[in-house]
């Protein structure tokens, strides 16, 4: 039973020591809201982080792609004991120090992504919202200097409060729309897209010039026409359909990824993208 005892006393900070290639990366939220209710999601160059092994705390993992949110203070997060405690109510997530040491090179690369499914938050805050890491708040789980004292300087150094953006009447009343007047002729072929949009105009004659009226996006140097979406709904369903002047379809949210599907996936989470009123003129 000693002898027991000796190996497991042996093998504990041995295990824990292998920690000296992994890093913890945490923040909380600065609004009076239940966190819980929160995803918050890692982005790779624009796009879900795709899991892969790496070596954490000496063993080969994968990669978690969404962060852990702990309502209690806690040294384990997923199946990963930890040789200290971490603070409570904060999200955490693992990585690499050569994860590190590409953030701080490439900043641009690695994002932190909020959403919810909660209806009420949704109306109340600007969801999706997208967070830079910043490489420097990583903290170094082989500390050796584990006292209370220093963790805690650690943690409030470098645990950041996250805000997010309210929705107010203001910002709904100020949002920015442009409008925009496309022409073409029957006597042309007309683009596909629109042709799926507005199929009245297939095949039609007209004696004088017909106005057909859209919302629509600009994004990635590509004009979309909105799509009128079905009222029935289900799981991975994709929201905020689209059609690009050519007739391929897109999505801006929702599906399996959350992110939409084509060539307007991930649109809501940019601000490089630009809701249009589109005019649509043909001509005889």
């Amino acid at each position: 039973m000693k002898l027991l005892i000796l190996i497991c006393s042996f093998i504990t900070p041995f295990v824990l020591a292998q920690c000296r290639n992994t890093f913890v990366y945490g923040f909380k939220i600065d609004e009076k809201i239940d966190a819980k209710l929160l995803t918050a999601s890692v982005f790779y160059n624009n796009k879900p982080l795709t899991t892969k092994l790496k070596m954490i705390c000496g063993k080969p993992q994968k990669i978690q792609t969404k962060f852990f949110y702990t309502v209690q203070s806690t040294s384990v997060l997923g199946v990963q004991k930890l040789p200290y405690q971490l603070p409570e109510k904060s999200f955490y997530w693992l990585m690499t120090d050569e994860m590190n040491i590409e953030m701080a090179a490439h900043p641009e690369r690695f994002k932190i992504v909020l959403d919810t499914k909660n209806v009420q938050l949704k109306s109340a805050y600007k969801l999706p919202e997208t967070f830079d890491f910043l490489s420097q708040n990583a903290i170094y789980l082989d500390l050796k200097d584990k006292s209370k004292n220093n963790l805690d300087k650690e943690f409030n150094n470098k645990i950041w409060g996250l805000s997010l953006s309210k929705i107010s009447v203001k910002t709904i009343e100020n949002s920015t729309e442009k409008d925009t007047t496309i022409i073409y002729s029957l006597r042309e072929k007309i683009p596909e897209g629109v042709l799926n949009r507005f199929p009245e105009i297939r095949n039609a004659k007209f004696y004088s010039v017909q106005e057909f009226n859209t919302k629509g996006m600009y994004f990635n140097q590509k004009i979309f026409l909105k799509i009128p979406e079905t009222i029935k709904s289900y799981p991975d369903k994709a929201q905020g359909n689209y059609i690009d002047i050519n007739g391929k379809k897109c999505a801006v949210s929702g599906g399996i990824t959350g992110l939409g599907s084509g060539g307007c996936a991930g649109a809501g989470l940019t601000k490089k993208m630009i809701i249009y009123n589109i005019n649509i003129q043909i001509e005889p």
